[in-house]
């Protein structure tokens, strides 16, 4: 998609017209975008009409390491999105444009997964995209199943959007995401969402926290990956992100990798034991998620990192780096992330 932004503290209505801040993002593309950075083998796909819009959108990520592959749909639009930044009670605000986009109506005849799969380990799908349209949403579901018969490892981060799913007028939109979002969830091993996203998509509700005024009972988490590993028998790995928001500006951030194997979850970050989340100061909060879910794919697929108790720390570390960066792309280096992962938060001059 691309994305035009206002400058923190102004609202759309009051800048228009006049100037836009314009970018490129999108769940798919951010992860894609992050694990490039890293320095992991990643294949974008995608269904985007000619023209320089895509150009520009292919040329950018293709410059930060990733492989494009992109099904040209004459006449359909680009996917566009504006973003206005929350501050202090304020929270930030995103109205979409994706009616007719290239891929709300690409069906799965247009892409060429078997021979996408061949020299893939792991596919990675959001729910953003089944939110798009009925032909979108089946695509994936087609997706995820014949990645299984290939033997790959599917991820999913669940994203719930509820200016998205409305593509059936007789259905709700979380009713119309619980209809279809567990016909993709029973093809996949890792699973992530934060709590909104795990009860509107597939009504598993953690029972205490309400991160919206700040509170994060960090044990019903568990209790929560615990269900959907009951739920859902295939699933090898739960992931959430943990945010308690003092205000647009202030968040506490942390993570939760449940192993399904060993019935372990593992919280992060973590100081003398116990869980105890990054305060962050918020610039851009926007494709912070994305961040979590390509940082622990890059972890879990490290030799390095892949434990699972590590590979969320380094997952919570990256996804809190990029909520200090403009954009929806996280700019962080994988040598960043280490270092913030080992406790250096101080902030400190690199000369």
């Amino acid at each position: 998609m691309l994305r035009l932004g206002v400058p923190k503290g102004y609202r759309l209505e009051q800048v228009l017209p006049g100037t836009l801040y314009a970018s490129f993002g999108g769940s798919e593309a951010n992860v894609a975008a992050l694990l490039a950075r890293f320095g992991t083998a990643v294949h974008y796909v995608t269904a985007l009409p000619p023209g320089p819009l895509t150009n520009a959108f292919v040329r950018e990520l293709r410059g930060l390491g990733a492989r494009v592959t992109v099904r040209e749909t004459p006449g359909r639009r680009f996917g566009l999105y504006f973003v206005e930044h929350g501050v202090g009670p304020r929270g930030s605000s995103v109205v979409y444009d994706r009616d007719g986009s290239g891929v709300a109506e690409s069906g799965l005849d247009g892409y060429e997964f078997d021979g996408l799969f061949t020299d893939a380990e792991v596919l990675h799908v959001t729910g953003i995209t089944p939110a798009l349209s009925k032909t979108a949403c089946e695509t994936v579901v087609q997706a995820v199943k014949m990645a299984k018969k290939n033997g790959i490892f599917v991820s999913c981060d669940l994203n719930y959007r509820a200016k998205l799913w409305r593509w059936d007028e007789r259905k709700k939109g979380v009713d119309l995401a619980r209809k279809w979002m567990p016909q993709i969830v029973e093809h996949v091993d890792l699973l992530i969402g934060n709590e909104s996203d795990f009860s509107d998509a597939l009504a598993i509700v953690p029972k205490h926290s309400v991160p919206e005024v700040d509170i994060i009972h960090a044990p019903d988490y568990e209790k929560m990956a615990i269900k959907a590993s009951k739920a859902f028998p295939n699933l090898k790995y739960i992931a959430s992100s943990l945010r308690a928001s003092t205000s647009a500006d202030i968040n506490g951030w942390g993570g939760m990798l449940y192993d399904v194997k060993l019935q372990q979850a593992y919280f992060a970050p973590m100081k003398n034991g116990k869980y105890q989340p990054y305060e962050l100061m918020v610039i851009d909060r926007f494709g912070a998620g994305d961040s979590f879910a390509g940082g622990l794919i890059h972890a879990l697929f490290s030799r390095d990192m892949s434990e699972s108790e590590t590979a969320l720390a380094f997952a919570v570390a990256a996804s809190a780096l990029k909520h200090t960066l403009y954009g929806d792309y996280n700019f962080a280096s994988r040598e960043e992330v280490m270092k913030l992962m080992q406790g250096d938060q101080a902030g400190r001059v690199q000369r």
